[in-house]
């Protein structure tokens, strides 16, 4: 168990001062001097703008000396120790605030200098950063290489952000685009282990990762695996817990293993060039990874199985199976019939808030190129219950589709984009229609998906998910976002954001400190996975 230690530098001031909480407003008012004039909480963006607070102390003519400190964190290999760093000894506080993203408790001491007595206003700094505040869009560069462009909150934008960061584009066609907010490893120059957020884009032949604090280069293709590994075999990568998992054509790579059915992390928090999850038996991962709150769940094309991984390293095959057509009698195991080709969650029309246990759509292409697709529903244990199975008629929308996606939570909807068009059904009913959006950008779809950007004490029902529409023409990508409700988009209102740039759009990102952006929510960690 880690041990927490605080070291508190001002201990024997505190036995004797007045201690004034912002946080809860418990105040109390000194006879000589008051301060004022300060809020509860302040934010800052970090490592870039300097931190400015300016108190009221009265009576005005006093003489007092002034000492602003925050508490720090440090994490070592056992424990947290938190320590009191001074930041100014001046009235007014103006100075950079350079630390990582998070939330740190700011103090403020005021001692009357002829009486000596003291006081102290408790404050909370939010540090977020530009980099974790807004849309990251990779695409493919007119010369067929992997770039990525960073569309902040405010409007702003930074350009071909890998080699403005990384120092040059990545060689070849982009890949994926991976948001992992807890990368845990170990820092090859000090020693220490580090967790931060991080951005991973990828390409058919080569990868690298940013720490999102201020877009400096966390890891190398070199320190992410021992010996070489071929990208372009990666599907994706993502993160349960401080676990990293890569998914991949040839099987699951953890930066973790698994010791007595509890993750272990390696000891740099590399990754094996072989699959290193599951036992040796062959297996591939076939398709999309589908995420049920503390669950992965993924298509063993090999051996035909559905697999789950949850967050202590607990793996269970799950058998596909429907009802028994005897009343009383177990369900009764089925195949998937072909390859499965995609697989996304979703909610029951109707549903507040957000649980992705729920349903989920499985959709599998066999040998005579006909799709099916299997409505099924997690029973909690080892088997995915087939509601409704669907066979989609050729030539039909859903049958010859180029991508998928669905509304991962709050409605019960699979899209499809097929001859550039724009499709939604109701798994319940398979009913089709076609979508059309207002303002929708012109050229190519190149990319639909929806994005999920909630709180948890939002109705699902009025707000919940995004679309995301990215097109390309005469080589000019442009991405729009549009709102949805109950599942199915706002088309008549247009856009509530559009982004333009060069290339084509392969993938999109989005990364919040303050909204839960993403499939999952485990802890205060934010997940961003689009299927």
């Amino acid at each position: 168990m880690k041990k927490i230690y605080l070291i508190l530098l001002f201990l024997p001031i505190l036995m004797t001062s007045c201690f004034k909480d912002m946080g809860n407003y418990d105040y109390k008012t000194f006879e000589e001097f008051e301060v004022s004039g300060l809020e509860s909480s302040y934010d800052v963006i970090s490592y870039v703008e300097n931190l400015k607070i300016t108190p009221v102390v009265t009576p005005e003519e006093g003489d007092f000396e002034y000492e602003w400190f925050v508490t720090e964190s440090r994490k070592g290999l056992h424990q947290i120790e938190e320590y009191a760093v001074v930041l100014s000894r001046d009235k007014v506080l103006d100075v950079p605030f350079e630390y990582p993203t998070g939330s740190y408790e700011l103090h403020l001491k005021v001692t009357d200098k002829v009486s000596g007595d003291a006081e102290f206003v408790r404050m909370t700094v939010n540090a977020v950063t530009p980099f974790l505040n807004g849309h990251y869009v990779l695409y493919e560069t007119a010369e067929g290489n992997t770039e990525m462009d960073i569309h902040y909150s405010d409007g702003n934008v930074t350009r071909e952000a890998v080699s403005e960061f990384y120092g040059a584009s990545l060689p070849g066609k982009p890949n994926t685009l991976s948001y992992v907010p807890e990368m845990s490893y170990l820092d090859e120059e000090s020693g220490s282990n580090v967790v931060n957020y991080v951005m991973v884009p990828s390409s058919e032949n080569g990868m690298v990762s940013f720490n999102m604090t201020d877009m400096s280069v966390a890891r190398t293709m070199d320190q992410w695996f021992y010996g070489e590994y071929d990208c372009s075999d990666i599907r994706h990568i993502s993160s349960l817990g401080y676990n990293v998992l890569i998914f991949a054509k040839t099987g699951v790579h953890s930066n973790y293993q698994i010791v007595n059915g509890v993750w272990v992390q390696l000891s740099a928090g590399k990754f094996s060039p072989q699959p290193d999850v599951i036992d040796a038996t062959a297996y591939e991962v076939s398709s999309d990874v589908c995420y049920f709150g503390d669950m992965a769940l993924f298509h063993d094309a090999v051996n035909n199985r559905f697999i789950s991984i949850d967050l202590n390293g607990g793996l269970k095959v799950c058998t596909l199976q429907s009802p028994s057509p005897i009343e009383g009698e177990e369900p009764v195991p089925e195949q998937i019939d072909g390859k499965v080709i995609f697989m996304g969650g979703i909610s029951p029309s109707g549903v507040t808030g957000y649980d992705f246990r729920d349903y989920m759509v499985i959709i599998a292409e066999g040998n005579d190129s006909g799709r099916t697709c299997y409505y099924v529903k997690p029973d909690g244990q080892r088997g995915l219950d087939i509601v409704r199975k669907m066979k989609f008629d050729a030539g039909t929308p859903f049958a010859t589709a180029s991508f998928y996606t669905s509304s991962k939570n709050g409605a019960n909807y699979l899209y499809a984009v097929s001859d550039n068009k724009i499709y939604s059904m109701n798994p319940n009913t398979g009913a089709v229609e076609e979508l059309t959006f207002t303002s929708r950008p012109e050229g190519e779809i190149t990319l639909f998906q929806t994005m999920f950007n909630v709180t948890a004490d939002q109705n699902s029902d009025a707000y919940f998910n995004g679309f995301v529409i990215a097109t390309v023409s005469s080589g000019k990508y442009t991405v729009a976002l549009y709102d949805m409700i109950g599942g199915l988009p706002v088309l008549n209102t247009g856009p509530v954001r559009t982004f333009e740039g060069e290339g084509k759009v392969k993938s999109v990102q989005y990364a919040s400190q303050t909204k839960k952006a993403g499939v999952m929510n485990i802890g205060n960690s934010v997940y961003s996975i689009h299927y």
